[in-house]
């Protein structure tokens, strides 16, 4: 979380220093030695109903003398407070941060964070009190944006609430996306395709499957030599790589429901035994008559993923992702061997109407090139995934989506997007805080520091445990 808000704080500096050219980040930019070989590029359009659509959307401010509403997200612990510093930097304006009820403890370390902003009453916070409270601060007159993370659903219901405000607030939104993969038909390599395979059922399990980018809808050719075996590789790795816990709420119902529309019908190709396992759910063939959209058309938010497959090449692939059988535009990612048409792939990155497009790597990157200059949100004028950016710190007028793109080639895709938070910190210091002076050596010294100081602090926390566990009528501790 931290080295995120520092990322998107360090980057907002740089877009308003006098002292720095602004960078142009509709040319291909690197993300740097975090992700060697990775670059993204926001796409600029004139004249079209997208760029038509985004001019609009970046008009949706808070009012002269009202207060913009954050609602909290429930699934990640640091966007609420990246969507709240986009607001007071970047737009200006002061914010009321709601808490979601599954994160009431970040008030406690939003306090510190935000402690500046807080004491000059540029921000506040108030804990949830349940939906008839919310539904009271969001007819208030003194409202004059709304800005959330969540649901469509959710999103519908706060529409029709600011209707009834007097003051009329507009809305920006991030919602979800029934993420599509679409895999270049072409000849893969075993190592390229087991890389797939693998990377795809990584992005599927991220956080159970809860997050607006997970991935959703594995898209590949009807006549691909190899669906059969990357099928196979899809199904090892979704028995054999950790498996997190799906924990959000009201999701464990979607998951039964979705699993057990495409059972009843024979068509589940790979059935988990809970709804922490990943249930593969066969569409079939799109434009044929027992298609099956239901996977597709509705955000799953869980661990099930769709198969399906579609006749006539990359084109009509990325034809489908445009249409309407995908639940919203946020982010996809297209896949393509050595082997691929160059020519193809780069019309299909073009082509593509999403927010993010990513090419051999994550979407997820793209959510990381906020603090460089890059954007998070949908495809410009489709609103089941939002509307409005976060991001597009330098102002890029006209800018409709971004392309995020693996230099490296898929063999050497970077695969497994978590790791250990103490390794993230660890990472963060050695490439972006640097050694000063001292270069190098420097560096190693700050990181050593960092892991003396984290031991030091886990061994005071036993001690106390330990000491308060000793304390307790009855207790005993035990030596061995």
């Amino acid at each position: 979380m931290g080295t995120t808000i520092r990322g998107f704080l360090e980057g907002y500096i740089k877009s308003v220093s006098p002292n720095l050219a602004p960078v142009d980040v509709t040319k291909q930019t690197s993300f740097g030695p975090a992700a060697p070989g990775t670059t993204f590029q926001v796409v600029v359009e004139t004249g079209t109903p997208a760029a038509e659509a985004a001019a609009a959307e970046e008009s949706l401010r808070a009012k002269p003398g009202t207060v913009t509403v954050v609602l909290g997200v429930g699934n990640q612990p640091f966007l609420t407070l990246i969507d709240t510093l986009q607001r007071v930097f970047y737009y200006g304006e002061t914010c009321l941060i709601k808490q979601h009820p599954l994160r009431a403890y970040l008030s406690s370390p939003y306090r510190a964070l935000l402690g500046p902003l807080i004491a000059e009453n540029i921000v506040h916070m108030v804990q949830d009190e349940g939906i008839p409270a919310t539904v009271a601060i969001l007819k208030d007159s003194r409202v004059g944006h709304v800005h959330m993370t969540g649901a469509e659903r959710t999103a519908n219901a706060i529409e029709r609430t600011l209707a009834e405000n007097p003051s009329s607030p507009a809305l920006t939104s991030e919602l979800g996306c029934s993420t599509p993969w679409i895999l270049a038909p072409a000849k893969y390599t075993e190592a390229e395709l087991k890389k797939a395979a693998l990377a795809a059922v990584v992005q599927k399990k991220l956080n159970g499957g809860s997050n607006c980018l997970d991935l959703q809808v594995l898209v590949v050719g009807s006549d691909w030599a190899q669906k059969k075996d990357f099928l196979g590789e899809v199904k090892i790795q979704c028995l054999e790589t950790h498996t997190p816990a799906c924990y959000y709420p009201g999701v464990n119902k979607t998951y039964e429901d979705m699993k057990s529309h495409y059972e009843k019908k024979g068509k589940a190709l790979l059935s988990g035994s809970t709804c922490n396992d990943v249930t593969i759910v066969d569409c079939g063939v799109f434009g044929k008559p027992d298609f099956d959209n239901y996977a597709t058309v509705n955000e799953a938010f869980c661990p099930i993923l769709a198969w399906v497959e579609v006749e006539g090449g990359l084109p009509a692939m990325v034809d489908f992702c445009n249409s309407k059988e995908i639940c919203g535009s946020l982010s996809c990612t297209l896949l393509s061997p050595a082997s691929a048409d160059s020519e193809q792939v780069e019309a299909a990155l073009g082509n593509l109407q999403y927010g993010t497009v990513a090419h051999n790597i994550s979407q997820l990157l793209g959510y990381t090139s906020l603090g460089l200059g890059g954007m998070w949100g949908a495809y410009p004028g489709e609103p089941r995934s939002g509307v409005g950016v976060v991001g597009n710190l330098y102002g890029v007028k006209g800018a409709v989506k971004q392309i995020v793109r693996n230099n490296n080639g898929l063999a050497k895709m970077l695969s497994d997007v978590s790791i250990p938070p103490l390794l993230a910190d660890v990472l963060h210091k050695a490439l972006n805080v640097g050694g000063g002076r001292l270069g190098a050596v420097g560096t190693l010294g700050r990181i050593w520091w960092m892991l003396i100081r984290r031991a030091t602090h886990n061994v005071g926390v036993t001690i106390r445990l330990i000491d308060a566990n000793a304390r307790l009528p009855g207790s005993a501790v035990v030596t061995e």
